[in-house]
């Protein structure tokens, strides 16, 4: 494969990823959102809150959940500070919703 070609595949999958992160933690549909996290992720909250950093999937919701818990929405924060973009699939396979964010 054309090695550009491969770089606008792995930065499409990572924006579908970030789309789908935004999502989850506005919808706080936890079941969704810890299944983009690998068995051994590791969360690194330690500038934010001053804590070491967080492994495995039930300290990591335990974490978020807690940081997340009077929120009514994250979208705004991620979209203004790290970016975003709506999330689109490509089938209902996932259950996710097709077409942009909040529709």
């Amino acid at each position: 494969m054309d090695s550009e070609l491969a770089k606008l595949l792995d930065y499409e999958a990572i924006r579908t990823v970030k789309a789908r992160y935004c999502r989850m933690l506005d919808t706080k549909d936890w079941d969704g959102f810890i299944g983009l996290f690998t068995a051994d992720a590791v969360m690194d909250v330690e500038e934010d809150t001053g804590h070491p950093p967080i492994s495995g999937h039930a300290a990591i919701l335990d974490q978020v959940r807690f940081a997340v818990a009077d929120a009514q929405s994250a979208h705004h924060r991620l979209q203004t500070h790290s970016g975003h973009r709506p999330m689109r699939t490509r089938g209902r396979s996932t259950g996710d919703m097709a077409g942009p964010l909040g529709s």
